[in-house]
């Protein structure tokens, strides 16, 4: 099954209209391209994105920012192949961890696989998010 544009605009309105008072801050909806919203063999979901929301940097990562982003409508984008932190693209050991377990274990590719958090929020631990199950219901 194809994604097409409209499920992607459907997607992003979801989105927005979901958490909307949490859009502007720094955040992560989706690991992956808009490509892998389908029906799939494996679905990865972690809590939240991780790192500093007050890093130079992190900061301007917001949430509405990323659901709005074009490298999103690439199909080989994929957050587990980027720059992490001090590693080189793929190379931080969660990337490196995740990576191992799609491809080798399961036998797929890491890049047609959907990824997303409970909680799109950023945050260095779980607590540093007030009312995250709020945000979880939503």
């Amino acid at each position: 099954m194809e994604v097409s544009n409209e499920v992607i605009s459907k997607f992003k309105e979801l989105v927005k209209s979901s958490i909307p008072q949490v859009l502007d801050r720094s955040g992560t909806v989706l690991y992956s391209n808009y490509y892998t919203l389908k029906q799939g063999k494996l679905y990865i979901l972690g809590f939240n994105p991780g790192g500093d929301p007050e890093d130079r940097e992190l900061k301007f990562q917001t949430i509405i920012k990323d659901i709005e982003s074009e490298r999103k409508l690439d199909r080989e984008y994929n957050e587990y192949f980027i720059k992490w932190g001090n590693y080189k693209p793929g190379e931080d050991p969660l990337q490196r961890s995740i990576r191992f377990l799609v491809e080798e274990v399961f036998g797929l590719s890491l890049r047609e696989v959907c990824a997303s958090n409970l909680i799109f929020l950023r945050s260095r631990k779980q607590d540093g998010i007030q009312n995250w199950e709020e945000l979880a219901d939503k």
